[in-house]
């Protein structure tokens, strides 16, 4: 789990997200962050079948953002 913050002027909005693996699943509320406020990002990992060093990442595609947030995640299955 992690918090992502808004530290822009204007209120974001996740419009929707892009995972690259189906052993990645993502839970946030979709509402509205106001500014300097921040929204709580559950990441699930299921590593059924998986061994060794992985490394996954998923976009979130803000409203009003140039480009969307890519975010890594790195784990050892063992």
């Amino acid at each position: 789990s992690y918090n992502l913050k808004n530290e822009s002027s204007s209120n974001l909005v996740v419009l929707y997200h892009e995972i690259t693996c189906g052993c990645i699943k993502l839970e946030y509320n979709n509402q509205p962050i106001k500014t300097n406020e921040h929204l709580p990002v559950r990441v699930k990992f299921d590593s059924r079948g998986l061994y060794g060093w992985q490394l996954k990442f998923f976009r979130l595609h803000l409203y009003g953002a140039e480009r969307p947030l890519l975010i890594y995640v790195e784990s050892e299955v063992e």
